[in-house]
């Protein structure tokens, strides 16, 4: 069983663990971060963090203290609204955005409310500007109960309930989100294939089977690095080969190719012939793993990743047929 962790950032109510929807009452935060938590747990999400910010300043030293989490949501920017506070709403997600990619977490953003599709295109393009691999930018808002509330804790929660059950590749295209009446804007076939364009996953409602997913895109533009399967399991494989870098005898390479694909195999729950590893101790005391995942992880096209250890540099970069002997196969 997979578990998903999660943190929620609001500038309202009490920081701290939240174990369940009871819990609530005592966290406070308003509406808008009671309407999210309650959407996270009610699609399946479990114990997550809620933590408080003073002001956009103490963004950074929040992030800097940010427990590891799989997604971070930031819910308290609808308490900034847009009129005045236009700016800080895209600053403050650029830096959740930084901050994600350092540690290798996934920013599910909120659209600002109130935008037609194309509005959401345009800001997109010219406010946040952001083609990041650990993004991901749901629209529109839902309607939970009798309130319209950001998607980010109903969507979190649909895929820590798949996560659960099938692992960091779990599908999270399609899914139903629960606790959710309706959508604030039903977008067109034609507004759907636009927004997917530029990275936008959208949420529809669709007759008989409720308001699903309609896309599970990161914001690159990166042929290998759009699909929010593939940047979960490289955020969840990067920990698990350091450690393995810091734990294997250098005088035992296959050891290591040995251990990286097992490590591989057991997080996607793909067959072993998709995984090609091989490894290279470097002096005085390091590696060189390089990892080529087929299309049976990747569910497109095939990438090539490259970690040198204890450097802490990884590289992707799509397949290409190559002749590489500074690598041996085993």
């Amino acid at each position: 069983m997979s578990v998903m962790r999660a943190v929620f950032l609001t500038f309202t109510g009490v920081p701290g663990r939240i174990q369940n929807a009871y819990e609530m009452w005592w966290f406070g935060g308003g509406e808008v971060l009671e309407g999210v938590l309650r959407g996270w747990f009610a699609n399946g999400g479990g114990p997550a963090e809620v933590v408080r910010l003073n002001g956009v300043d103490d963004l950074p030293r929040a992030l800097e203290a940010m427990p590891d989490a799989d997604v971070v949501c930031f819910p308290g920017l609808a308490d900034l609204g847009m009129t005045e506070n236009a700016r800080l709403w895209v600053d403050a997600q650029r830096q959740v955005v930084a901050a994600c990619e350092s540690r290798g977490s996934i920013a599910v953003l909120d659209s600002p409310p109130g935008l037609y599709p194309l509005d959401v295109r345009d800001w997109l393009s010219y406010e946040l500007m952001s083609a990041s691999p650990n993004a991901v930018l749901y629209y529109p808002w839902i309607l939970a109960g009798d309130q319209w509330v950001p998607p980010c804790g109903h969507v979190a929660g649909a895929w820590a309930r798949v996560t659960r059950d099938e692992g960091v590749m779990a599908s999270v295209g399609g899914i139903e989100l629960l606790d959710v009446v309706d959508v604030a804007t039903d977008v067109t076939p034609g507004e759907q294939l636009v927004l997917h364009q530029y990275g936008v996953s959208v949420l529809r409602a669709l007759p008989g089977w409720g308001i699903r997913t309609c896309g599970a895109r990161t914001l690159s533009g990166e042929p290998w690095l759009f699909r929010v399967p593939t940047v979960r399991l490289l955020a969840a494989l990067a920990p698990v080969v350091t450690r393995l870098c810091d734990t294997v005898d250098r005088t035992e390479p296959y050891s290591m190719t040995l251990a990286v694909t097992n490590a591989i195999v057991s997080l996607s729950g793909r067959p072993r012939d998709a995984v090609s590893v091989r490894s290279e101790p470097l002096e005085p005391d390091g590696w060189r793993v390089r990892i080529d995942l087929g299309e049976p992880i990747t569910a497109g096209d095939p990438l090539s990743l490259v970690l040198e250890h204890p450097a802490g540099t990884w590289s992707v970069t799509g397949t290409e047929p190559q002749q590489d002997d500074q690598l041996p196969d085993r």
